[in-house]
């Protein structure tokens, strides 16, 4: 029989209730970092960060997705370190009966004073299921 004192258990308990935040990874441009490992199931949906030429991130920039069938647009605003995540597209299209088709969306970044001269998809291309990467490069209007 093992008998804890209150302090052990105590630290035990304080152990155990931290653990999967301690164990959970981080990385700079991938999932863990998004949190999407909560999310559940994905079925499609993009992330990334906005950065100017310099390699700044970008704050305020909206990045806007638009699917043609159905009609739907979805618009995320970068947060303070650049990072944005468009909302599950995917796990809507197949709830409501539609087909996933990436090649009937659209993804853009717009920002005042600022173009889009840069996208890279990280999507590999048949790809229909999953989270994907896409980052974009602004530079400002001279």
């Amino acid at each position: 029989m093992v008998y804890l004192t209150r302090r052990k258990a105590l630290t035990a308990g304080l152990t155990l209730a931290c653990a999967p935040t301690l164990i959970r990874t981080a990385s700079a441009n991938g999932d863990g970092f998004f949190g999407l490992e909560q999310l559940g199931p994905i079925e499609f949906m993009y992330y990334g960060t906005v950065r100017d030429t310099d390699d700044g991130y970008l704050t305020d920039a909206q990045v806007t997705m638009t699917v043609s069938n159905p009609d739907l647009i979805y618009t995320e605003v970068s947060d303070v370190i650049g990072h944005y995540r468009m909302p599950d597209v995917g796990r809507y299209l197949v709830d409501n009966n539609h087909k996933v088709d990436p090649s009937t969306f659209k993804l853009f970044c717009t920002m005042e004073g600022y173009k889009q001269v840069r996208k890279l998809d990280r999507r590999p291309g048949r790809l229909t299921k999953g989270a994907f990467e896409v980052n974009f490069t602004m530079q400002k209007i001279k």
